[in-house]
């Protein structure tokens, strides 16, 4: 028989998985961290059995979220920022890859300006001084 402490935590993380996928919130690394795991773990059954026991794991769940976004828009930018097309790439592989990297930071409400958007796309499309002029 599985101790009622156990059930409890096995409920929670199902309920937090849930919350998550129901938020579309895709942080997989968020309760992979012991620190997220213990803060969520430390809300008190009888917390979560109130009648605002969603809203208290809801707000420790996005609170969690906020650090990690911080750290994944960081990384989607420095990816966006540093691809450049590889010689062996065909242009309309790169510029496929160029928008999906771009999507990845609208995400994280980092749009650009069409002009730094086409300066971004020629710059690093790695075609010559001739090429880019025909564009």
């Amino acid at each position: 028989m599985v101790a009622e402490g156990n059930h409890d935590k096995r409920r929670l993380f199902l309920l937090i998985s849930y919350t998550m996928s129901a938020r579309r919130i895709y942080a997989p690394r968020l309760l992979e961290d012991v620190d997220n795991r213990q803060a969520c773990v430390d809300i008190s059954v009888s917390s979560l059995n109130s009648e605002i026991g969603l809203k208290i794991l809801l707000d420790k769940i996005e609170s969690l979220y906020a650090k990690d976004r911080h750290s994944l828009s960081y990384m989607a930018y420095d990816k966006f920022e540093s691809f450049h097309r590889p010689v062996e790439m065909n242009i309309v592989d790169y510029l496929n890859e160029f928008e999906r990297l771009y999507n990845q930071i609208k995400q994280y409400d980092m749009e650009l300006p069409t002009g730094v958007l086409a300066y971004r796309v020629l710059k690093n499309a790695n075609i010559t001084h001739e090429k880019q002029q025909l564009v």
